[in-house]
């Protein structure tokens, strides 16, 4: 599996980009795409993201946004939960990481709304899926450093309703086998 580019040199990526506000949102949108539709390329995503405009970014910038976006395919489709998401480390202010999370759910929303072919969640995807709206206007001046245990509890929350999601959507994708 391929390494992750560092979160602050993604912000630098997107500093002069109109399309995103964040290293966390970018991530958001292609995790998004990629529950939306499994096994989206990297390339097709940024195209998805940035149009004609990914021409000002750097040939670096642009190598690192691709891995990033490669690195959502492989960590959703790995079977070892191996999935995270994209925030800034743990060292930065819980307003910085709340406000970062409520980004990047705002980001996969757009992400999978973009991409989706139907708009008709069930269960337990449509429950995750309410929840994820409200984290994405989560009002990160509440977070006082005494929630960080709330903090993680979202995180944890938002990465595992991901997976249930992909996992439904990317089912979904399969042909049935009849037996």
């Amino acid at each position: 599996m391929k390494s992750l580019p560092e979160y602050e040199d993604i912000e630098d990526a997107i500093a002069l980009q109109e399309d995103v506000a964040s290293a966390a949102e970018l991530h958001g949108l292609f995790c998004g795409m990629q529950c939306a539709k499994p096994g989206l390329d990297a390339q097709t995503c940024l195209q998805l993201v940035f149009g004609s405009g990914k021409g000002a970014v750097s040939d670096d910038d642009l190598e690192q946004m691709i891995a990033l976006c490669e690195s959502v395919r492989e960590e959703l489709s790995s079977l070892d939960f191996s999935f995270g998401l994209f925030l800034p480390d743990d060292d930065e202010a819980l307003y910085e990481r709340a406000q970062a999370l409520g980004e990047w759910c705002q980001g996969f929303l757009y992400g999978l709304g973009a991409q989706a072919e139907s708009t008709s969640w069930h269960g337990e995807c449509q429950e995750i899926l309410r929840h994820l709206v409200d984290i994405a206007q989560l009002d990160a001046d509440a977070a006082g450093e005494e929630n960080e245990a709330a903090f993680m509890e979202l995180s944890e929350f938002v990465r595992m309703g991901v997976q249930l999601i992909y996992g439904e959507t990317r089912a979904a994708a399969q042909p049935s086998r009849v037996h």
